[in-house]
């Protein structure tokens, strides 16, 4: 019925897998390259030394190619491979019914192992497990609505009696029933993809889990790579090829010697035909190949951009790996791919929308550099070392629940009711000016600041979102021109600005523009709801000058909790945990001189800093950068409300043995505007006179 490899297991082996709890990892089918198949095997490599793994499957597995394939390193003595044969009928068609033996053979040795997991969608073992969602395809409502070109329209894919009873006959075989699948535990690929589970098929997700994205050493001069776009996935209807090669011949029809490299297979053949008809007719500049391993990277190192067509991409592997590999990458503006660029000048809603964003990009090689250093952050939340923890704690946690009597559940947590007190004594204290300031300076989403000789327009969401920028520079505050005045004095045409607690870019925004195209601004943001509208603002404002990074600085390398305000709707995110904080994610903590060194950022002329009770920790890890004479200005909110009583006078030792002798402290509202000046100074290293 099945063939069972690894037979020449020791009695030593034996003994000692008998006091390891045992699981087996269920996957169709290896006959891709997918993102399905990568987390198959390094669910099985994350799991290798703490469990009994058996690997499911179907058809022929080549285990050395694997490894080669998605940079695992499994081998026959650290796992067991059941391989289940292809029914004759359904080697070439009938997906549906095709995995009918794996089904069943799940449910009646689901009673061997100590927990199931499904990689590739939902399964019905009899009994509870784990399954990750890989994409939409198992329900044939959701393929239609968001893959409806699959099959290319063939009359099988559309829907019909016959398909209905098709799809049917595919359950019964298997003994798939929805109340079965629907009592494992559920990890989504993307936050996408957890939306669609939860609000088209009621399914409650657990958790989100990025697939592992190995991607091999790269080479890390950009400047060499070749004016091109590489295009990769298979070569099927729903993929929109076609797309690529158009967005592509738009590009060069402004300007650019582009082209374009299309990586991948071609199971469909009449589809096939159609690319291939297109890339013959502009075969100067677009090229097909179907190569993967070594000669695929060689060529994806060799280029500076990508582009994906395909809409509502459950995760989009293939872009993943263009990010991790060093590529500037645009996607459609659908789906989970928008998670991995993360950024609105890399999304696309059509041809036209693609062309327009290639092109601001192209325009601006400051604005490339921060678009690259966003992406290198982005690509390191898809690493195979976070995707093994993941599935190491979910499989413990599934186990010690699975362990725990009835009992000893905990009980549900009561309602909380949360109170709107503040947002109550905030609204009785807004003036009338400022409630009509409001309908005048707010134009669509965007509300108007005027400083100085600048304005700035910033993203708003809420009367909420509106009452936060006017508490800092409108008429109901001006809380913040107390630092920002100092630091537009400071700053010139030309310098460089940091920004630490960037927040939404009220300060970025007002120091790009002072510092003008050639000048830079590097903003670090940790908190994601700040960073996103801290991308919008710099679309917003035109100021690609500024370098936004997703990045939390402290002393050293540690782990953090990032709290935020339950009442205020931006900004206020701390990692020190406040009343009226609730916990919103994880930070890496690094420290500034490393950031600054490992990225080849440029060096600061004056450093503003706002990171609500840690700017002792944050100092603490840029003293190198501090010292150097080239930064001569240092603006930071000190919080004494959360710190301790020797905290202040040991920033301001700090500061003053980093060089900063002229330090002035101004209070406001609970906080200390600390202003840091060093004498002037000229320095032949820097060619600055302070």
């Amino acid at each position: 019925m099945y063939q069972l490899y690894q037979e020449n297991v020791t009695r030593d082996d034996r003994c000692s897998n008998t006091r390891k709890k045992k699981v087996a990892i269920i996957h169709p089918q290896f006959f891709r390259r997918g993102g399905a198949e990568a987390r198959a095997v390094w669910v099985a490599e994350s799991l290798k030394e703490e469990y009994d793994v058996s690997l499911v499957t179907m058809g022929a597995v080549d285990i050395a190619l694997l490894n080669d394939w998605y940079g695992t390193a499994l081998a026959a003595r650290s796992l067991r491979l059941i391989s289940l044969p292809i029914p004759a009928l359904f080697k070439k068609r009938g997906d549906a019914l095709r995995a009918y033996r794996l089904c069943r053979w799940c449910k009646r040795h689901a009673g061997d192992f100590d927990v199931m997991i499904s990689t590739y969608n939902v399964m019905d073992f009899g009994t509870k497990g784990l399954q990750f969602i890989a994409d939409v395809s198992f329900d044939d409502a959701l393929r239609r609505r968001f893959h409806p070109h699959t099959g290319n329209g063939r009359f099988l894919y559309r829907r019909s009696v016959l398909r209905d009873l098709y799809l049917k006959m595919g359950r019964s075989l298997a003994g798939i029933t929805q109340d079965g699948w629907r009592q494992n535990s559920t990890i989504a690929n993307s936050s996408w993809s957890r939306a669609v589970m939860q609000e088209q098929l009621g399914v409650t997700v657990d958790d989100v889990v990025y697939p592992p994205v190995y991607v091999p050493a790269r080479p890390e001069n950009w400047d060499k790579r070749e004016f091109g776009f590489v295009w990769i996935g298979r070569i099927v209807p729903e993929k929109e090829v076609e797309k690529a090669i158009e967005i592509i011949r738009q590009v060069r029809m402004m300007g650019y010697d582009a082209h374009l490299h299309i990586i991948g297979d071609a199971p469909d053949t009449s589809y096939a035909g159609e690319i291939s008809a297109l890339c013959r007719e502009y075969r100067q500049w677009v090229s097909w190949n179907s190569f993967y391993g070594e000669k695929k990277w060689e060529c994806v190192f060799k280029h500076k951009f990508g582009i994906a067509t395909c809409a509502y991409e459950a995760f989009g592997i293939a872009v993943a790996e263009l990010v991790k590999a060093g590529c500037v990458v645009w996607v459609p503006r659908s789906g989970g791919q928008v998670e991995i660029v993360d950024h609105p000048l890399l999304t696309y809603t059509s041809v036209e929308d693609a062309v327009r964003n290639i092109g601001t990009l192209l325009e601006s090689r400051s604005l490339q550099d921060s678009v690259r250093i966003h992406l290198e952050c982005q690509g390191a939340k898809f690493s195979t070392d976070n995707f093994m923890s993941a599935v190491r704690r979910k499989v413990r946690v599934f186990l010690d629940t699975a362990a725990k009597p009835a009992g000893c559940l905990p009980a549900p947590r009561s309602l909380r009711v949360k109170s709107r007190v503040f947002f109550k004594r905030v609204l009785s204290r807004l003036d009338r000016a400022a409630r009509l300031d409001y309908k005048k300076r707010v134009s669509g989403s965007a509300c108007v600041v005027r400083f100085q000789e600048f304005e700035g327009r910033f993203y708003v969401r809420s009367r909420a979102d509106f009452l936060n920028v006017s508490r800092c520079f409108g008429s109901a505050g001006r809380h913040e021109e107390q630092m920002l005045k100092p630091l537009l004095a400071r700053l010139q045409p030309g310098h460089v600005g940091y920004d630490i607690g960037a927040s939404v870019g009220m300060y970025s925004i007002f120091m790009a523009k002072r510092v003008e195209g050639k000048g830079r601004v590097v903003a670090f943001e940790p908190a994601g709801e700040s960073y996103r509208i801290l991308q919008k603002n710099i679309v917003l404002n035109n100021t690609h000058n500024i370098i936004a990074l997703p990045c939390a600085l402290g002393a050293g390398r540690t782990r953090k909790t990032l709290y935020a305000h339950r009442h205020i709707s931006i900004g206020a995110h701390s990692v020190i945990p406040q009343k009226n904080a609730r916990a919103i994610q994880e930070l890496t903590i690094v420290a500034a001189d490393e950031i600054i060194e490992q990225k080849k950022l440029p060096l600061p002329h004056a450093v503003k800093i706002d990171v609500e009770g840690y700017e002792y920790e944050v100092l603490q890890g840029m003293r190198t950068t501090l010292r150097c004479p080239q930064c001569t200005m240092l603006c930071c909110e000190v919080h004494p409300r959360v710190l301790s009583e020797d905290t202040v006078p040991a920033i301001v030792a700090l500061l003053r043995n980093c060089g900063f002798s002229d330090i002035s402290m101004h209070p406001r509202e609970g906080e200390v505007h600390l202003i840091a000046v060093k004498p002037p100074c000229v320095d032949r290293r820097y060619g600055y006179a302070g």
